[in-house]
C-alpha cells in the first residue's frame, strides 16, 4: 500500500476550491489585535523606548518617534521602523534583535518579548492609537467620568424581558428574536433537515459524530420529544462534559508547560483539566467555579475532597506563560499579577483590564487607580517563588488533602529511605577515605586530571574514583572521537633511605625495567576491548584492556614491561575507537623493577578494605533501588495559589507609566469603580487575606452587570456560531455592541434564576426554533441582514481541531476517552530551552487513540495538523478561534500520516462489516458524514474506483482507503451547516 497514492482528482479540486462562505467578523479581529498590542508591545515601548524615541524626549534619537502609528511608519534617519506584515525588513525589529543598531542601548530584551514584537508585525502591527474602529479614546484630562462611563449599555442593571415565560408552543428565546425579524420584514429559514440537525446537535453538544443507534431513533421518530431525548443523553455523557471544558481552557489558556524562554513543565496542569470535566459533568453552579477558581484556597470546605477541588481550580491562575528566568524579580511580580488582572477581566467581565497598567484606559471608563486596586489583590497572593536574581523563578506545588493512612505510608517510606541513603554515604566516604593520593604510589603516576584530553570525557560523580579524587569515563558515546595521552619522563634518584624512587629528573643512570599500568574502576557496563597504545621512543605496542572485571591486584591492568633509558618519554593513549561500552581511565603508573615500591602494601591493605566497603555498598544501592521502587504515591499536589504571608498582603503603589521603579500613591485594593454604585468608594472595602474572596463574591454578585452576560454570551456563541456580543472576550466601547440586548439580558437573568445552571441554558437554546434553523442562504434575506445578525438561518460553523481530530477516531473505530494523570510524566523540569546545556527533547505527536482533550499542550510544539486546524494559541486567551477555511488545511489532512492511518481503519471496517460491495457507498457516508450519499456520489466514487489510477492499487482496502482519507479532507466533513 502506497500512503501517496494521489485522491480522486474532482474530488481534490472540490477539497481546494470549496471554501464555503462563513460568518466572519473583522472588527472581531482588529479588536484582538489591539488587544495584543495594549497588553503586549504598548507597555515595552513605554518603559524601553519612550525616553529616547517620543514627544516627551528631551532630543529624539535618530529622529525616531515610535509613540504613534504614523511616526513608527514615518521612521527616522534609518527609515521606516515597521513593515506591517514584513518582519525582517522591519527595522525595528532588526535593532531589538541586536542584529544593526543595539536597542535598547541598557541591554537587550528578552527573546520572549522580541517575539511579541515578530508576531504584532507579522500579523500587520495593529496600533490602536490611530484606531479605525470608530471609537474616540478618552482625552488626556484628569480622571475619567464614572458617571457617563456608567451610563454605556454593559454596565448598565440587567434587564429581563416581560416575555421571560415558556410558553407551550413558543418559547420566548424565539418571541425575541421573532420580534427583530419582523421589524426587519424577514422571513426566517425552516428548520433543517433531520440529518444535518443531529450532526449539528451532536457536534455541538459533545464534538463527536452522532452514534448509529441515534441516527436510526432520529430518522424513525424525528419529534420534539425525541429531540428532547437525544438532547437530554447528551447532555449526560462524558463527551459532552469533555468537549465543553475543552471551550474553557480556550479561555483559561490551558498548557501543560510554560513556553516563553523557559519552558518549564506543568506537571500538575492535568488535574485543572480534570477539576473542569468533572464539575461540567456534574453541572456545578457557574458561579461556584467562578468563585473556586478566583479564591477556591479561600473558600470553606466541608470534605477532602471538596477542599481538593476548590485548591486545583486556583490553577486557573497558574496557567499563563511566565518570563521566569527575568532577573528583575519585582518585574517578573507585577507581570505575572498583569497576567492574572487581564484574564480575570476579560474571561468573566469581557473587559481588557490590563490596558490599564501604563494610563487611564484610552477606551474604557477604567482609570490606572482601579487596576492597581486589582493588582493589590494580585500581589498579596503567592504565585511565583524565587525573589534572588541569581535563580528562575518557579512555583510551590501546593499540597493536596489526602488520607491518614497515606501520609502515615509516606513517612515510614521517607524515613527508610532516609536511612539507606545515610548509611550508602557512609560506604562511599569510608571508600574514599582508603582511596591512595596518586604521590603515595611507588613509580611514576600521571592522575586522569593531568592527562592530555581529546574529544568528550566525563568525569565521574557516581562512584569515587581509587586513585586521586575521582576518574573519566567516555559516556560511551562519540566512538572514536575521543582519547587520554598520559605523558612521562622516567628516571630514578636514590632516596636518603637508600632505597630507589621515580623522578622526573634526569641522571645518569643505565636502562631500568618498568611496569605500565592502567587504573580504572570495573564494572559489568565497561567495555571489554579498550585499545591502549604505549610508545616509548620508536617503540610502539598496543594493548587491549578488559574493563568489565578487575585485574589480578584489583582495578588495575598490566600494559606489560619495557626496557627504559632514563630520560626517555613514556606516552600512555587510552582510546574508545571500536568499543562497545563505557571506557574508564583513572591513572597510569610506571613502576621500576629494580626499585623499592613503598606503597604497594597499603594499596593491598586499601583493597581488601575497598573491596568490602564495595560489596556493602552495592548492597544498600540495590535496597535503595528497591525502595525507590515500592515507593507510596507521591503526596499529591496542585499548581494552585496561596494567600501571602500576614505581613506581605499589602495594598499595591501606583506604578507610574507601569514602571516598577517609578511609584507613585498606594492604591487600597479594590474593584472596578464603573460597576460600583455612585457613592460606593474603594477605601470602604475591607478584605480577608488578599481579598480574592471578596473579589470572587463580587464577580459572581447577582447585581454585577458583566459576569452573567458574558457568561452566557460564551455559551450562546458556542452553539449559534457566533455571541450576540461577537466580541466575546470585549464588552467595552471597542466591542460590538449586542444584536438582541433583551435577549442577552432575558438569558443572563434567566441563567441566574436556574442557578447558574450551564446545561440548563443549553437546553433551553437548542430545543428553540432559532437554533434548529437551515442554514441556506437567501438572497432576500442576505440583501437586508447579510451576516445573519438577526438569526434568520443556522450560521454555518467550522469544526474545531479536536473534534475533527476525534471524529476521525470515532470514524476508525479507536477513539479512547481514558485519560492520563500526567500526560508529562516523561518529561523533566524542562520541556525544551533556549538555554545551551538542555539537553531536553520534545517528541509530542498526535499518533495517541486519547481524546485530544487528553494530549499534553506543550507551548511551542503543538502538532503542525492541529496548528493549521486553528487549534486555540494557549500563550493567549482565546475566547472564540479563528475560523479559517483554507485549502492549506485540506492539504495538511491529506499529508497527514495519522489521517491516512485513521482512513485506512476506517476501510479495513468497511470491508469486514459490508462484503457487499454495492451497500458501501452508503455505509461510508453515514459514517464519515452522517447522511445517505447522493446519486452524485454514487456515480462520484465508482468512477473512482474503476479509474485507472485505482485499478492500480493493489487492492480494495487501498483504494477505499484514499477515498476515505479524502473524504476526511473535505470541507463537508469539517463543517457544521
Amino acid at each position: 500500500m502506497t500512503d501517496h497514492s494521489p485522491v480522486p482528482s474532482r474530488l481534490m479540486m472540490a477539497i481546494c476550491l470549496g471554501i464555503v462562505g462563513m460568518t466572519t467578523s473583522v472588527i472581531a479581529d482588529e479588536i484582538a489585535n489591539v488587544d495584543f498590542f495594549e497588553t503586549r508591545i504598548r507597555p515595552v515601548l513605554v518603559e524601553h523606548c519612550y525616553e529616547c524615541h517620543s514627544s516627551d524626549a528631551t532630543e529624539v534619537g535618530g529622529g525616531l518617534w515610535l509613540d504613534s502609528a504614523e511616526a513608527m511608519l514615518v521612521g527616522g534617519d534609518t527609515g521606516p521602523a515597521i513593515q506591517p506584515g514584513n518582519v525582517d525588513e522591519s527595522v525595528l525589529v532588526s535593532a531589538l534583535r541586536y542584529d544593526s543598531s543595539e536597542m535598547p542601548p541598557s541591554g537587550k530584551l528578552p527573546d520572549e518579548i522580541i517575539r511579541d514584537f515578530e508576531k504584532w508585525i507579522a500579523a500587520g502591527a495593529t496600533d490602536p492609537r490611530t484606531t479605525s474602529l470608530g471609537v474616540t479614546p478618552h482625552p488626556k484630562s484628569p480622571g475619567i467620568d464614572l458617571e457617563a462611563g456608567r451610563q454605556f449599555w454593559a454596565f448598565r442593571p440587567l434587564h429581563a424581558s416581560e416575555n421571560l415565560v415558556l410558553s407551550s408552543e413558543v418559547s420566548w428565546i424565539d418571541e425575541l428574536v421573532q420580534s427583530k425579524l419582523q421589524s426587519a420584514a424577514i422571513v426566517p429559514n425552516r428548520r433543517g433537515d433531520a440529518d444535518t440537525l443531529l450532526r449539528r446537535l451532536s457536534f455541538d453538544l459533545t464534538g463527536l459524530p452522532p452514534s448509529a443507534e441515534s441516527m436510526i431513533r432520529w430518522r424513525a421518530d424525528p419529534s420534539d420529544a425525541q429531540w428532547q431525548a437525544i438532547v437530554d443523553e447528551m447532555l449526560a455523557s462524558t463527551a459532552f462534559a469533555e468537549h465543553w471544558a475543552r471551550h474553557w481552557m480556550d479561555v483559561a489558556r490551558y498548557a501543560d508547560s510554560n513556553g516563553s524562554d523557559f519552558n518549564a513543565t506543568f506537571h500538575d496542569a492535568w488535574r485543572y483539566r480534570d477539576y473542569l470535566i468533572s464539575n461540567i459533568a456534574d453541572d456545578t453552579p457557574v458561579d461556584q467555579m467562578i468563585r473556586q477558581q478566583i479564591a477556591g484556597d479561600l473558600m470553606p470546605a466541608e470534605t477532602d475532597e471538596v477542599r481538593r477541588q476548590n485548591l486545583i481550580a486556583t490553577t486557573f491562575l497558574m496557567l499563563g506563560t511566565k518570563m521566569l528566568s527575568e532577573r528583575d524579580k519585582a518585574k517578573l511580580t507585577m507581570d505575572v499579577v498583569d497576567e492574572q488582572i487581564d484574564t480575570v477581566g476579560r474571561a468573566f467581565m469581557g473587559m481588557t483590564l490590563g490596558c490599564a497598567r501604563c494610563h487611564d484606559h484610552k477606551f474604557d471608563p477604567v482609570p490606572m487607580q482601579d487596576y492597581y486596586a486589582l493588582a493589590g489583590i494580585f500581589r498579596s497572593t503567592m504565585s511565583l517563588q524565587g525573589e534572588s536574581q541569581k535563580y528562575v523563578s518557579t512555583w510551590k506545588p501546593v499540597p493536596l488533602p489526602t488520607s491518614q493512612d497515606h501520609l502515615d505510608l509516606l513517612k515510614e517510606h521517607a524515613e527508610k529511605l532516609k536511612q539507606t541513603k545515610d548509611a550508602l554515604a557512609e560506604a562511599e566516604a569510608q571508600i574514599k577515605k582508603y582511596a591512595i593520593p596518586a604521590k603515595q604510589l611507588a613509580g611514576v603516576v600521571i592522575d586522569d586530571e593531568s592527562a592530555i584530553r581529546t574529544g568528550d570525557w566525563v568525569v565521574s560523580t557516581y562512584l569515587k574514583g581509587f586513585i586521586g579524587s575521582g576518574y573519566l569515563h567516555d559516556d560511551n558515546r562519540n566512538k572514536g572521537d575521543a582519547s587520554l595521552q598520559f605523558k612521562a619522563t622516567l628516571t630514578v634518584e636514590r632516596s636518603e633511605s637508600g632505597s630507589e624512587k621515580v623522578t622526573k629528573e634526569k641522571n645518569s643512570s643505565p636502562t631500568v625495567r618498568w611496569e605500565a599500568r592502567l587504573w580504572y574502576t570495573p564494572g559489568g557496563t565497561r567495555a571489554s576491548n579498550v585499545p591502549v597504545e604505549i610508545r616509548i621512543g620508536d617503540e610502539t605496542r598496543l594493548v587491549n584492556v578488559d574493563q568489565r572485571k578487575s585485574g589480578d591486584d584489583g582495578p588495575v591492568a598490566s600494559l606489560g614491561f619495557f626496557e627504559v633509558d632514563l630520560g626517555t618519554e613514556a606516552v600512555v593513549t587510552v582510546s574508545n575507537a571500536g568499543t562497545s561500552g563505557h571506557v574508564i581511565a583513572d591513572a597510569v603508573q610506571w613502576i621500576p623493577q629494580d626499585g623499592a615500591q613503598p606503597a604497594t602494601e597499603r594499596v593491598d591493605q586499601n583493597l581488601q578494605k575497598v573491596t568490602k566497603l564495595k560489596q556493602r555498598r552495592d548492597v544498600l544501592k540495590s535496597e535503595l533501588t528497591a525502595l525507590v521502587k515500592a515507593a507510596p504515591a507521591p503526596l499529591p499536589t496542585a499548581m494552585a495559589v496561596v494567600d501571602r504571608p500576614t505581613e506581605e498582603v499589602v495594598d499595591c503603589p501606583l506604578h507610574v507609566r507601569g514602571e516598577v521603579s517609578n511609584l507613585g500613591d498606594t492604591v487600597p485594593r479594590g474593584f472596578l469603580s464603573v460597576c460600583g454604585a455612585p457613592d460606593e468608594s474603594q477605601s470602604s472595602l475591607s478584605f480577608t487575606g488578599s481579598g480574592r474572596l471578596e473579589l470572587a463574591a463580587w464577580l459572581t454578585d447577582p447585581d454585577h452587570p458583566l459576569t452573567s452576560r458574558v457568561a452566557v454570551n460564551r455559551i450562546w456563541m458556542r452553539l449559534m456560531g457566533d455571541g450576540i456580543v461577537r466580541t466575546v472576550d470585549n464588552f467595552g466601547e471597542r466591542g460590538e455592541r449586542p444584536s438582541h440586548p433583551e435577549l442577552l439580558d432575558s438569558l443572563a437573568v434567566d441563567f441566574m434564576r436556574n442557578g447558574w445552571s450551564r446545561k440548563k441554558l443549553v437546553r433551553q437554546i437548542v430545543m428553540s426554533e432559532t437554533y434548529r434553523r437551515g442554514s441556506q442562504s437567501s438572497a432576500i434575506c442576505d440583501a437586508v441582514d447579510p451576516e445573519n445578525r438577526l438569526l434568520w438561518r443556522a450560521n454555518r460553523k467550522r469544526l474545531p481541531a479536536e473534534s475533527i481530530r476525534d471524529s476521525m477516531l470515532v470514524i476508525a473505530g479507536s477513539l479512547s476517552h481514558e485519560g492520563l494523570d500526567d500526560p508529562m510524566n516523561g518529561y523533566g523540569t524542562l520541556v525544551s530551552s533556549n538555554n545551551a546545556g538542555s539537553k531536553s527533547k520534545i517528541s509530542f505527536t498526535i499518533n495517541d487513540n486519547r481524546r485530544t482533550v487528553y494530549l499534553p499542550i506543550i507551548r511551542g510544539a503543538i502538532p503542525a495538523l492541529l496548528s493549521a486546524l486553528d487549534v486555540a494559541d494557549a500563550d493567549l486567551l482565546v475566547g472564540k478561534r479563528p475560523t479559517t477555511n483554507v485549502p492549506a488545511q485540506a492539504l495538511a489532512l491529506m499529508g497527514s500520516s495519522e489521517v491516512r492511518q485513521w482512513a485506512g481503519l476506517t476501510a479495513t471496517k468497511l470491508l469486514v462489516e459490508v462484503p457487499n460491495e454495492s451497500e458501501r457507498v452508503q455505509w461510508v457516508y453515514q459514517r464519515v458524514l452522517q447522511r445517505s450519499p447522493t446519486a452524485e456520489d454514487h456515480e462520484l466514487v465508482h468512477r473512482w474506483l474503476g479509474s485507472e489510477t485505482a485499478q492500480a492499487m493493489p487492492n480494495d482496502q487501498t483504494r477505499w482507503q484514499q477515498w476515505i482519507a479524502a473524504m476526511f479532507a473535505g470541507t463537508e466533513f469539517r463543517i457544521l451547516e
